[in-house]
């Protein structure tokens, strides 16, 4: 609507070329635009419009991906819950509770040889799942509190290529958790929790 005020004011056909050739016509285009979207807008989404809001989170989550991990699952799972825990003290992260399990190892188990190992921490969790026979390793990290994941991802990493160097990282990727909105001052700096 607003272009087509424009078109018919300025006899221009094409805006854009208007825009580029007059700044005051892009002026009035522009003007034109942000009256009719306020007169689109809800009477109650325009009272909001004094509360600036920001997204920020609460926690990070750090996904570990490896292959050519080939080990033995009693042994490979035994040690990296160890790993696992070891680093989460190094980090100054309280443990809360550990648990491993090994996986596929009886006649009638229908789940792959590997393990599951878990390190829960009072800001979430450190675990890992392998499927040893496939060579495939999967560890999060994930810290809900003042502790940041990297560093804690990172020993981890450095502790499993000790342990078998021909693993590779084939992923490393961060995700932020727990994102809320906040309200944000004037410099943009977050007021809220």
């Amino acid at each position: 609507i607003a272009i087509d005020r424009h078109r018919s004011q300025s006899g221009c056909i094409d805006c854009d070329c208007v825009h580029s050739r007059d700044p005051s016509a892009s002026m009035i285009a522009l003007e034109l635009l942000m009256a009719t979207l306020l007169m689109m807008t809800p009477a109650w989404a325009l009272s909001l419009r004094h509360l600036p809001v920001g997204i920020a989170h609460g926690g990070q989550h750090i996904l570990l991906d490896y292959d050519n991990f080939k080990v033995d699952a009693h042994a490979a799972g035994e040690w990296l819950l160890d790993a696992m825990a070891t680093e989460v003290q190094h980090a100054g992260v309280k443990e809360v509770h550990r648990k491993l399990v090994v996986l596929g190892c009886d006649e009638e188990s229908t789940s792959l040889p590997g393990f599951t190992s878990v390190v829960l921490i009072d800001e979430s969790h450190v675990t890992a799942h392998c499927y040893s026979d496939r060579g495939w390793l999967a560890v999060d990290v994930f810290t809900c509190g003042r502790h940041d994941p990297t560093d804690l991802a990172e020993g981890i990493h450095r502790r499993i290529l000790s342990y078998a160097p021909s693993a590779r990282r084939l992923q490393l990727h961060k995700a932020d958790r727990f994102m809320h909105d906040v309200e944000l001052s004037g410099n943009g700096e977050c007021i809220g929790p």
